[in-house]
């Protein structure tokens, strides 16, 4: 079985940017549950003009075409096709 599994590859910068965005995405939906103090402090620090974080940094959009093209990892496709055999032996 240890064939089978695979290590999936993760980019700490693309994950950083993930998790930066959904804490945004909770503030802006529960942020009506904050004191007013509280929350503007939060916003400030995603996007004061200068120094927050959304402001230097900016998130960058992914290509889409780069996914088509077939420019990432050719190990994603195996382990796609290992999750396959798997079910096709479980019938």
């Amino acid at each position: 079985m240890a064939i089978l599994k695979s290590d999936t590859k993760v980019d700490l910068k693309e994950v950083k940017t993930q998790n930066m965005l959904s804490r945004c995405r909770a503030l802006r939906a529960m942020g009506h549950m904050l004191p007013l103090k509280a929350f503007s402090a939060r916003k400030a620090y995603f996007v004061k003009k200068d120094q927050g974080v959304l402001v230097k940094n900016p998130p960058k959009a992914k290509d889409p075409m780069e996914a088509l093209s077939g420019g990432g990892d050719p190990m994603a496709a195996m382990g796609h096709m290992k999750g396959q055999v798997m079910y096709m032996l479980s019938q």
